[in-house]
């Protein structure tokens, strides 16, 4: 359990400068100092920093691309979606089932259903045509159109 004991700064100083004077690491300064040393031309240099900037300017453009196209295909994506959870494709074709009679009740029934289910795709919940035309024929001018009910509610 050797990593168990804390250096204070002076051992670890002392072992780092241990380490670097090891056989190995004189081993390898010695390689390094062999190297020749090569200076950089200044052409070399220019055309680095040029492919440098050419570089920064393609990553510049692809942020801005990416600034104004993603948001903007996001909002279109979600625009997409919405019109076709909202937009209805258009009522759906019931048709009579075989053997009905167009005088028949169940024939009747079903052109009622229709009739009434097309009425409320038209209004919406609440009052529905067949209900607005009803309480104006009913209603006389000047006489409230209350019923027991309306009476025994107050």
């Amino acid at each position: 359990m050797k990593r168990d004991r804390i250096l204070n700064g002076e051992e670890l100083i002392a072992n780092v400068d241990q380490r670097l004077e090891g056989a190995g690491q004189q081993q390898v300064a010695k390689v390094v100092q062999a190297l020749p040393e090569e200076t950089v031309s200044m052409a070399w240099r220019s055309a680095l920093n040029e492919k440098v900037l050419l570089a920064s300017k393609a990553r510049q453009r692809a942020k801005v691309i990416n600034w104004v196209w993603r948001p903007t295909a996001g909002l279109a994506l979600a625009s997409a979606l919405a019109i076709v959870f909202v937009m209805r494709t258009g009522a759906p074709v019931m048709s009579a089932p075989s053997g009905l009679t167009s005088n028949s009740v169940e024939a009747k029934l079903v052109a009622f259903h229709r009739d009434s289910s097309l009425a409320y795709d038209v209004s919406g919940p609440g009052l529905t045509n067949t209900d607005a035309v009803e309480g104006k024929a009913d209603l006389k001018l000047g006489e409230p159109n209350w019923t027991e009910d309306d009476l025994s509610s107050l």
